[in-house]
């Protein structure tokens, strides 16, 4: 029996970043679906085994989209990523990872997130 690969979610709205991201997890065995921003995967909540998410996102915020998901059940690990500081500063019980990212910090932090979650499931509106 062949393990089932996991999927990934990647929002950020700078597409050179978001076209690297999903390459480099693809590279690691990852599937990827990847949007610009909170809205457009709300719009239709893909399944996702976990998540990589931009904090400053125009629109619905990484911070604001987590703290959504959580309220209504359906949190998703995560690990988020910034190019700001105050960010990072302020990002209480929330992986948050610098751009640019150190590769092997970010695949430490994303297996950890995973790790964390087992036996959760992933977010799937036919659950």
């Amino acid at each position: 029996m062949s393990m089932r690969r996991l999927t990934l979610l990647v929002i950020d709205d700078d597409e050179d970043v978001r076209r690297a991201l999903a390459r480099f997890l693809r590279l690691h065995g990852y599937d990827v679906v990847a949007f610009e921003s909170a809205e457009s995967w709300l719009a239709g909540m893909t399944s996702v085994d976990a998540a990589v998410i931009d904090i400053n996102l125009p629109g619905m915020s990484g911070r604001e989209l987590d703290d959504q998901l959580r309220r209504d059940g359906r949190a998703i690990p995560a690990v988020f990523i910034t190019a700001h500081d105050e960010a990072r500063a302020s990002a209480a019980n929330r992986i948050v990872l610098p751009k640019p990212l150190d590769t092997d910090r970010f695949l430490e932090a994303l297996q950890r997130v995973i790790a964390s979650s087992d036996g959760a499931g992933p977010v799937d509106d036919a659950g």
